[in-house]
């Protein structure tokens, strides 16, 4: 209830449904008609005394609470077929706490107020009988009695009589008794309070019952927001929560869903128009150099056309010098070279393999042979003490076809 502040309160009254709205302060004022439920965003539905069977159980500070709630009432075969179990802790006292359980049913006449219900109160705790320990009022024309220990409600029934008779009141005399020996209730009620406009007659019938004072008001007091709630749901109450609970999880799963998905499309759309900027800036760098660039471009063409005629390390002779040059000693004689278009193939007869390999990583070495890429073949037996071996150099221009 703190985190979700209730705005109004829709209760059962004598006749109808009473609806009662909250202030911001927490002050009360009641509806002259219940109208449209729909305008309050945070209803507190009172559950009808005839939907709820409650029953008070001592049970230990240890252990699940719910668990051991349901296992007492099965035992006592109170748990009605379809209801919902429910239980608010109402006293701790001596290590054990006393439990008000409610088995909670449903009902047609409180369907159409579940539609619009944020949250749920049994009515016997939405009002505190002032200093009385036993509580008679009607609702929808029916008696209902509660028994008060301070300010909570410690138990509460339904009696589906329309007037207080003298066997009514006499049951309600037992039930007080068995209240007080299971320490339910610390003492005999001592005053009783009729909300509704009960006779006197009934008044006294109930005070002879139970030998206490009595007094009679018109209406119920203003309802009270207990401070702890006790949420006693139907099961189709329960039902509806948890779709709305889906629901909500479901629209906030597809909020931050979509919100991340706008981010990415941000991000794209960022990452885009950088691009853009990034392009337009390239375009305008390369209209600006456009022109040196095509005037390099012409020079280093006039280079490359003329220098076949002025560079030496293009010309065969030359290449052929420096792969001689090589050759470590008369172990090593070359037999074939041919110099086209970039390629220089060298052939030769060496002593045995290791001058052979010599003699490549010397050609491959020499400064002035830096401009190509040489490979090896194998050497290959020629003769007696004699061994062939080819070279190829290829320049990183030869496909320029030069």
């Amino acid at each position: 209830m703190k985190n979700a502040p209730v705005d109004a309160i829709l209760r059962p009254g004598p006749d109808d449904w009473e609806l009662w709205t909250v202030d911001q302060h927490g002050g009360v004022s009641r509806e002259a008609d219940v109208g449209n439920l729909s305008r309050f965003k945070n209803l507190l539905l009172g559950i009808p005394a005839k939907d709820i069977l409650a029953v008070p159980l001592w049970a230990g500070v240890e252990g699940d609470l719910e668990d051991i709630v349901e296992l007492e009432m099965s035992a006592r075969h109170l748990l009605a077929r379809n209801a919902r179990l429910n239980h608010v802790t109402v006293q701790e006292n001596g290590g054990r706490r006393l439990v008000l359980a409610m088995g909670v049913v449903d009902d047609d006449a409180t369907s159409d107020a579940l539609q619009h219900a944020r949250g749920f109160e049994c009515s016997a705790r939405l009002f505190h009988p002032a200093d009385a320990g036993l509580a008679v009022w009607r609702e929808f024309s029916q008696v209902c009695v509660g028994f008060y220990s301070g300010k909570e409600c410690v138990h509460f029934t339904y009696t589906g009589e329309a007037f207080l008779s003298e066997a009514l009141c006499e049951a309600l005399a037992r039930t007080a008794a068995r209240l007080r020996w299971e320490e339910v209730l610390a003492a005999m009620p001592a005053r009783a309070v009729l909300y509704g406009g009960f006779s006197d007659d009934e008044g006294r019938l109930l005070g002879e019952a139970l030998r206490i004072d009595w007094k009679s008001e018109e209406t119920l007091p203003p309802p009270v927001i207990p401070e702890i709630g006790g949420n006693p749901r139907s099961p189709a109450a329960a039902r509806r929560m948890e779709q709305r609970a889906v629901r909500r999880k479901t629209l906030r799963v597809a909020l931050i869903g979509g919100i991340v998905y706008a981010v990415f499309l941000v991000g794209m759309a960022l990452d885009l128009l950088v691009g853009v900027v990034r392009a337009h800036g390239l375009r305008t760098e390369v209209l600006e150099i456009e022109p040196a660039a095509l005037e390099a471009r012409e020079r280093m063409d006039a280079w490359r056309n003329a220098r076949p005629a002025v560079d030496p390390t293009l010309f065969a002779i030359d290449q052929l010098a420096a792969v001689a040059s090589q050759i470590p000693g008369d172990r090593v004689r070359l037999t074939e070279y041919e110099f086209n278009k970039g390629k220089l193939f060298v052939a030769g007869e060496a002593a045995d393999v290791s001058e052979s390999y010599e003699f490549f990583q010397k050609v491959q070495n020499d400064p002035r042979l830096q401009d190509y890429d040489w490979t090896s073949r194998q050497p290959k037996l020629a003769g007696r003490n004699k061994v062939r071996f080819e070279m190829e150099g290829t320049r990183y221009d030869a496909e320029a076809g030069e």
